[in-house]
């Protein structure tokens, strides 16, 4: 889902359904995937998902690389780690729907 603004596009957010039965150790890997299968300059910052049973767990997804862990931020590269946020979350907390549109 694009935000735009007199024409420009401000704000790109990837829309992702559980649909009721999937948990979020299923969903990550796959939505991070997507994500890195769109150009760079189409992919969302963050993706915003719905319909995801249980909560989300305080150890997420393996890293990407097992010998270096997550690259995070990569300066080198360039490309931003998409931030994954639950519904239930935004809805609890007014501060994180300022933050995602910050």
């Amino acid at each position: 889902m694009e935000f735009r603004q007199d024409g420009t596009i401000v704000a790109s957010v990837l829309v992702v359904s559980g649909g009721g039965t999937r948990r979020w150790t299923a969903l990550e890997p796959r939505v991070r995937a997507v994500a890195a299968s769109l150009r760079p300059e189409t992919r969302p910052a963050c993706a915003i998902l719905g319909g995801v049973q249980g909560s989300r767990p305080e150890q997420i997804a393996p890293p990407e690389d097992l010998l270096s862990g997550d690259a995070g931020d990569d300066i080198i590269t360039g490309e931003p780690v998409m931030n994954l946020v639950m519904i239930d979350e935004l809805r609890n907390d007014a501060a994180r729907i300022r933050e995602l549109a910050a």
